[in-house]
């Protein structure tokens, strides 16, 4: 399968994004949660926002309208019934805009586990819904979207009989070893792709990666607006003009 991706000329600064984390892992995060109300769902866009949180997990507002079409006029009233009524809850940190979940209500809607929520973890499902996002209108085929699938994968995008997984290490202590683990443990049939924290956290994981298998690599920066990749050549990034992976390898 063959993604064509229109090449950009771009400037390649560290292109950190809201979700990329923080040098020293210092960062703080505290859960909003009203719990329980037994209220119910009335509006067609309640309804859109909660299946978008069902499956893209963790994500921010403008995720979501981006995913619903719900305009940032409508989500500004969803989103604090919502969270009011425990449908949803809320992740903060005081430095980003919050990340939202599925709530007490909205995990039985949609009869789903509770579970612990750390902020790493969700700064790395937020970024693989970016790439989602930006590649949701080029995909073909039937389209489907899965948030931690297996093997330690951030996320899997399957278009047709192609399935993508994702890995997403942020800014953060330990990251690039953590990137380096999950390639080496991610089933051979999946083709891999790297959502980094910034360019230079992409270039370093580059260079940790040993694996001969085709990998595509981008950073925060590079997906707000679009999409573009680069691949391994050595122990260094070049651009890639499509996100072609059926080479057996790519490591030169």
């Amino acid at each position: 399968m063959v993604v064509g991706i229109e090449k950009m000329s771009i400037p390649l600064h560290e292109g950190t994004g809201p979700f990329s984390g923080t040098a020293d892992g210092l960062m703080q995060a505290k859960i909003v949660s009203y719990g329980r109300s037994y209220g119910i769902i009335t509006s067609e866009s309640d309804a859109k926002v909660l299946k978008a949180l069902a499956l893209l997990k963790a994500a921010s507002r403008h995720q979501i309208g981006e995913y619903t079409g719900l305009s940032q006029h409508a989500l500004k009233t969803s989103m604090p019934r919502l969270l009011k009524l425990g449908f949803i809850d809320a992740i903060e940190t005081g430095r980003t805009p919050p990340i939202y979940v599925l709530g007490p209500e909205g995990l039985i809607l949609f009869k789903k586990k509770a579970e612990e929520w750390h902020i790493l973890k969700a700064f790395r499902i937020a970024a693989a819904n970016q790439l989602f996002l930006k590649l949701r209108p080029v995909l073909s085929g039937a389209v489907s979207y899965e948030v931690e699938p297996h093997q330690g994968l951030t996320a899997s995008i399957k278009a047709g009989d192609t399935e993508f997984g994702v890995i997403s290490p942020r800014v953060w202590p330990g990251e690039v070893d953590w990137c380096r683990d999950m390639v080496d443990i991610a089933p051979e049939e999946v083709r891999l792709v790297i959502v980094a924290g910034s360019k230079t956290l992409a270039e370093e994981c580059c260079r940790v990666i040993k694996s001969p298998r085709p990998i595509r690599f981008t950073w925060d920066g590079l997906l707000k607006d679009g999409a573009v990749f680069y691949k391994k050549k050595g122990n260094f990034l070049v651009q890639a003009e499509d996100f072609r992976l059926t080479e057996k390898s790519e490591v030169v």
